[in-house]
């Protein structure tokens, strides 16, 4: 590679011989063309492997031919720097060992360092790391800018560290870094769900099970269940400690409310740590529990009792007999003649009996009565809902009275003729029936007894 070309000129018009004599380092460095005076070099050149002040020191000589004269000139060559080295970590891998998760952002976690054999700007190195939880300073001191977490790192952080010098065209060097950091218990127990909504039976047992919560502890912690304000009984519920199951009391309960609210907790243990932790955290999560009304209440008359209405011989059909508006607890039927009003849900059967008499003694143009039964049932919905019909007896060939299926009115259905001196001493008897619109019922029974008089003339 030509260096610089040097010419001296012969007044006696002779041809020039070039010489050079190089001093200290250049020594066999440089070479001249002994007819053209180009300086080139003879071997490569490396900036770094110079001694300062990186400059060689030559001696040029040009004589004349065929003994003539002579003269030197001293050739000083400046080497100057080219960025050919790229930056250079001192390890290829680093790590660092035990860093607590929980430590304050920007935290020194460990130092890099890398060099470059260039000089100038072209040796200056800035520092790049591959992962946004840390940076890395102009010394290679790198910390945390985000909060480490050894619950979702499998318990290190791996990324590269880039030295990157101030060259035109710069050039760069990688290494890798591992940081291994140390579970601490600074997770809570989460809940599956914040709000949990079972429904329950109103009749339901002892032990029935009502729900399971779910928690679970990021730090791998064990994870304890009991209600707010401690234990694990808390009225007619109770929950297991390490399942999270919720069940009504061992012993006979009432539920007589529309819903329970439960506030139910979560506990870790610390047991995450090696070294152990002695903080304790806690989370909470509402189970409100819903209880679901079901057909337990049997349809009943108000105020158990005998009601004696008055009829005409001659009633028309239709005619009115007596109104019932009472609660029936108990009764028997009369075997002979009456009327047995009873209730019926679509729902698993229940039965009442009740017994309302009709005993007359009037004369025989005494005034017509009237009879409504009434019933209510203490269930909600459509297991509430009542209707009333009559259901012919075994016993009986037909029945002279009509019911209201919606008022539970009680009418004659047809005019009787009654045999001249005949005085029955029994009483027509039907069976009403009522019932709500839904798939299944429950009947009550209750007896409405008609005694009717008269003659020959006489009808009912």
């Amino acid at each position: 590679r030509s260096i610089i070309s040097v010419k001296a000129k012969s007044f006696a018009d002779r041809e020039i011989r070039y010489t050079l004599k190089a001093q200290g380092q250049g020594a066999g460095t440089f070479n001249i063309g002994p007819t053209s005076g180009i300086v080139k070099l003879a071997k490569e050149l490396d900036f770094e492997d110079l001694r300062q002040p990186h400059v060689y020191s030559l001696i040029v000589t040009a004589t004349e031919d065929s003994g003539g004269f002579s003269t030197s000139v001293e050739l000083t060559i400046r080497v100057t720097d080219v960025n050919d080295n790229a930056p250079k970590f001192e390890l290829p891998d680093y790590q660092a060992h035990n860093v607590d998760e929980d430590i304050p952002l920007g935290t020194s976690i460990l130092k890099v360092k890398a060099t470059d054999s260039d000089s100038g700007s072209n040796a200056e190195i800035e520092y790049m790391v591959s992962d946004d939880h840390f940076s890395v300073d102009s010394s290679g001191i790198i910390t945390n800018n985000k909060q480490l977490d050894a619950d979702n790192n499998n318990a290190y952080y791996e990324f590269s560290v880039t030295a990157k010098d101030k060259g035109e065209p710069s050039k760069t060097g990688t290494a890798t870094v591992r940081i291994y950091t140390k579970n601490k218990n600074d997770e809570e127990p989460k809940f599956s769900q914040q709000v949990y909504t079972p429904n329950v039976d109103e009749n339901a047992g002892p032990n029935t099970l009502v729900t399971t919560v779910v928690a679970s502890d990021k730090d791998g912690d064990n994870v304890r269940f009991g209600f707010v304000g401690g234990g694990t009984s808390s009225g007619q519920f109770v929950i297991e400690e390490i399942t999270g199951v919720i069940r009504l009391h061992g012993k006979t309960i009432s539920l007589d409310r529309d819903k329970y609210e439960l506030n139910v907790t979560a506990m870790d243990d610390g047991a995450c740590c090696v070294n152990g932790d002695a903080k304790i955290h806690t989370s909470t999560a509402v189970v409100v529990v819903f209880i679901t009304d079901v057909n337990d209440n049997k349809p009943v008359f108000k105020d158990c009792g005998t009601y004696y209405p008055k009829v005409e011989e001659g009633a028309q059909n239709g005619s009115p007999v007596i109104k019932v508006n009472h609660w029936c607890c108990h009764s028997t039927i009369d075997k002979d003649w009456g009327l047995e009003v009873g209730g019926i849900e679509r729902e698993p059967r229940h039965q009442e009996y009740g017994s309302y008499n009709e005993k007359k003694n009037t004369p025989y143009t005494a005034a017509i009565g009237q009879t409504q039964v009434h019933a209510t049932d203490e269930d909600k919905g459509v297991n509430g809902q009542v209707k009333y019909s009559i259901v012919q007896q075994p016993n009986q060939k037909g029945t002279k009275f009509t019911v209201d299926e919606e008022t539970g009115e009680v009418s004659t259905n047809k005019v009787s003729v009654v045999p001249a001196g005949f005085r029955p001493s029994g009483q027509h008897t039907s069976l009403v029936l009522f019932k709500p619109s839904s798939d299944e019922y429950h009947s009550l029974n209750s007896v409405v007894k008609n005694t009717t008089t008269g003659n020959t003339s006489n009808r009912v």
